[in-house]
């Protein structure tokens, strides 16, 4: 028994479509047929699949870090201010300028 397929249509923008159609004709394929040989490439290779989980996964991280960062970039500066001041080298308006000045981004 012949199992049904289903029909899918989606759009390129013209820059895509254009290197689709010149990468399909190096392979002596059409448009359409390439670009069902790419989605059907894409939902069986597992190492692709891993790689892109591993992708979002690294990205989630990275984002997590950045926000790590800025909140120690946060705190280091407001001790360093706090020492200025505490240590007598600066009042407090003038701690609060250089960080402002010399640790702000």
């Amino acid at each position: 028994m012949a199992t049904a397929s289903r029909h899918f249509t989606f759009r390129l923008p013209a820059e895509d479509a254009r290197l689709l159609a010149a990468r399909a004709r190096a392979v002596g394929l059409s448009p359409g047929g390439l670009a069902r040989l790419l989605v059907l490439q894409a939902l069986t290779d597992s190492h692709t699949a891993e790689l892109a989980e591993e992708v979002a996964r690294q990205r989630q991280e990275l984002a997590a870090l950045g926000e790590e960062s800025r909140d120690w970039r946060r705190r280091f500066a407001l001790a360093v201010e706090a020492l200025l001041v505490d240590g007598g080298k600066a009042e407090p308006d003038e701690a609060a300028e250089w960080v402002r000045d010399n640790l702000s981004d």
